[in-house]
């Protein structure tokens, strides 16, 4: 190879293994970010609910009683 030269692959099977590679690293890229949000969509949820409950006049319990008070 003379310097300054790339390397350049010539055969149909080295570029489809490539795009194989690329193409799985992108789809595990998205199914990483899509469980983000997921989690995203459940905690906003959650919050909404908790305050549309406080409106209605419900109000948190604690489940650990106070001895002697």
């Amino acid at each position: 190879m003379v310097k300054g030269q790339t390397l350049k692959m010539e055969s149909k099977e080295g570029k489809m293994k490539i795009k194989k590679i690329i193409l799985a690293f992108l789809l595990g890229l998205a199914l990483l970010a899509s469980y983000g949000c997921a989690f995203l969509v459940g905690a906003a949820a959650g919050g909404a609910g908790g305050y549309i409950l406080r409106d209605q006049g419900y109000e948190v319990q604690s489940p650990v009683e106070k001895e002697g008070g």
